[in-house]
């Protein structure tokens, strides 16, 4: 029988692994294990996967006690657009801390679905007039970007100057998303945004030049 970090593992590195009856299995025990890290990992894992029951899953570890299993499973929701998982990361737009509010608010952009759109566009300039956290602010002009607001990227890429080490991978990683979804709307600005700050990565901590790499890497 396998131990749950067992089932983990072979979830995380299995490549299209099928959500069959014996997986399924696998996340019902796994969303009701007793460590706060095994909740946490299957959280990370599972926005690499499909499905009504996944959703369901990360909606349930969402509202989890535990502050580490709630954040990964908000941040994993932006990539389940559904009206339940609308709701869900509204209720958490507003949180108190600053990284919860940050993945709630890229979250409501990806998932917004239809008429939800222009509610959420006005939503989110409403938060810009008042939020201060850059974290948050990156997130938003990402969303925007996200949701066809273009003069955005603009209000994106200004935020990395003299940005921390958190937010400028933050603002890598944004960028990363919004090559994969919408290459042709953003890949110009980015690549200039690229070649403008290729110098200064050298004296970077590894966590950035790590993400801008990988940024680098898929504008090849």
């Amino acid at each position: 029988m396998m131990t749950e970090r067992e089932m983990l593992e072979y979830m995380d590195k299995s490549e299209d692994v099928v959500v069959d009856e014996t997986v399924m299995g696998w996340i019902n025990t796994l969303v009701k294990a007793k460590r706060e890290d095994i909740r946490a990992d299957l959280a990370k894992i599972l926005v690499s996967y499909e499905g009504e029951c996944v959703e369901q899953a990360l909606l349930k570890l969402a509202t989890d006690k535990k502050y580490s299993v709630r954040l990964e499973a908000i941040d994993s929701l932006s990539n389940f657009p559904s009206d339940s998982t609308y709701q869900t990361l509204m209720q958490y737009a507003e949180d108190k801390d600053w990284l919860t509010r940050g993945y709630a608010l890229w979250g409501i952009c990806k998932t917004c679905l239809g008429e939800r759109k222009v509610e959420t566009i006005q939503y989110i300039k409403n938060v810009l007039e008042i939020e201060t956290s850059k974290f948050c602010r990156i997130n938003m002009y990402g969303g925007m970007c996200i949701l066809g607001e273009k003069e955005n990227i603009l209000n994106l890429l200004s935020l990395y100057p003299n940005s921390y080490y958190r937010n400028k991978c933050s603002i890598f990683n944004t960028l990363h998303e919004l090559l994969l979804e919408m290459e042709s709307t953003y890949r110009t600005e980015i690549e200039l945004f690229c070649e403008e700050i290729q110098l200064e990565m050298e004296n970077e901590p590894i966590s950035v030049q790590s993400s801008f790499n990988r940024l680098r890497d898929l504008l090849k």
